[in-house]
């Protein structure tokens, strides 16, 4: 239990010291001017950054639901003169 309250006390005191610390309250661009290159180049990287995981992220969404649909299809019953080369049950090209 000691051993505890000696390490919340070393969180409470780096905390409350580094809400003192000038450095510690903001980074450069927060500091700077709105249309600095520097601030520019952190939106356009933000925005890249955010383009190419919601990318990654939608085509896979895409390509499972193209899994699930293509399953869906051939689970479904055969109609008695249906062959498995019906056209409904293969893929486009």
């Amino acid at each position: 239990m000691l051993k505890n309250l000696k390490s919340c006390q070393v969180v409470l005191v780096l905390s409350v010291l580094s809400f003192y610390c000038q450095a510690a309250q903001a980074c450069a661009v927060c500091f700077g001017d709105p249309d600095s290159d520097m601030t520019k180049g952190a939106k356009a990287g933000v925005i890249f950054l955010a383009v190419v995981i919601y990318g990654l992220l939608f085509s896979m969404a895409g390509v499972i639901g193209c899994w699930a649909l293509r399953a869906r299809k051939l689970a479904l019953p055969h109609e008695p003169g249906a062959h498995a080369s019906d056209k409904s049950l293969t893929p486009d090209h």
